[in-house]
């Protein structure tokens, strides 16, 4: 057996807690920041039941008046703002997609890539209801109204998990596996109903809300397009569902009918990998990225085996 994660072996000799914080470290960031904004919003909120009505609220949730004053934090603050209790789906529903699905896409992404799609998402998703407010959309009251939440950026992270693997799914409490897009259909749907149906008063945000999903849209298209080229750029070949940092179990099975081919030129075992390993390897991972395991020849397997002893021998 072989496993190939160049990081998860440090995490494995610092013990179980290190690798639970090292894997979806910026998700599980975002997250707690998530959770201790909605603890000061709540207790410093002057009017019970009204999101917008303390002086934290007021200070980081989006108004386009108080945005022509110069206060452009607002496009990225407003998605740390939440509505208030009694009305907890929609906390529950984001909070639990951007734990579960933000563990997915920083997999996927890495931690710088998955944070600049995270804050890019809002952003993006901030100018499209700041340019909504503006307009007037759905006879939504400019002066009046105050957008918030993080259904954009999620949006964000479902789109470019739908984009990358069409049919997959996510698990939830462990056993629960549901399709990308159907969480991807059923967010959209319910703020396309909440907008229209039943008529929501003038200065309700939600009349917009689903300005915020098309950026978010458009955030996850045009991340999912520069990942793709920048793995087919480095692999000079098309990819069809690329991955920055796959995570492959090298496994031989008798059964397997795999390609036969002249055996690779692999360097000779050492402690130390070469640079002619280590681009063999790249291209090896590439290759994993763009079609799957199991395109994989037997001298290719042998690569990844190869590679795989060497880090392990690191350890010791």
């Amino acid at each position: 057996m072989g496993f190939l994660d160049r990081e998860y072996y440090r995490d494995e000799e610092r013990g179980p807690w290190a690798a639970w914080f090292h894997e979806g470290l910026v998700t599980k960031s975002l997250f707690a920041l998530h959770c201790v904004v909605l603890l000061i919003q709540i207790s410093t909120q002057t009017q019970p039941g009204l999101a917008v009505s303390g002086p934290v609220a007021q200070k980081l949730a989006l108004h386009a008046d108080s945005l022509w004053r110069g206060e452009v934090w607002r496009l990225l603050s407003f998605v740390l703002i939440q509505p208030a209790a009694p009305n907890l789906f929609p906390i529950l529903w984001n909070f639990t997609l951007l734990w579960v699905a933000g563990h997915e896409a920083e997999r996927r992404l890495g931690r710088q890539r998955f944070l600049a799609l995270y804050l890019l998402a809002s952003l993006v998703s901030g100018i499209a209801l700041t340019a909504a407010l503006i307009s007037g959309l759905n006879g939504v009251n400019r002066a009046t109204t105050w957008v918030f939440g993080c259904t954009g950026p999620v949006t964000a992270l479902l789109a470019f998990l739908v984009w990358q693997t069409p049919k997959g799914t996510l698990t939830f409490f462990t056993a629960l596996r549901v399709p990308v897009w159907l969480l991807l259909t059923l967010a959209l749907v319910s703020d396309l109903i909440g907008a229209f149906w039943p008529l929501l008063p003038a200065d309700d945000g939600r009349r917009i809300t689903l300005a915020g999903h098309v950026g978010g849209l458009v955030t996850a298209t045009v991340a999912y397009a520069l990942v793709r080229w920048s793995i087919a750029g480095s692999s000079g070949r098309h990819v069809a569902s690329p991955q920055e940092r796959p995570i492959v179990t090298i496994y031989r099975d008798e059964d397997d009918d795999l390609l036969e081919e002249a055996p690779a030129r692999v360097p000779p075992r050492s402690t130390d990998i070469d640079e002619h390993l280590e681009a063999q390897l790249d291209a090896v991972l590439a290759k994993v990225a763009a079609h799957g395991q199991k395109s994989l020849t037997r001298a290719e397997l042998d690569i990844l085996q190869r590679a795989s002893e060497v880090y392990r021998k690191r350890r010791r």
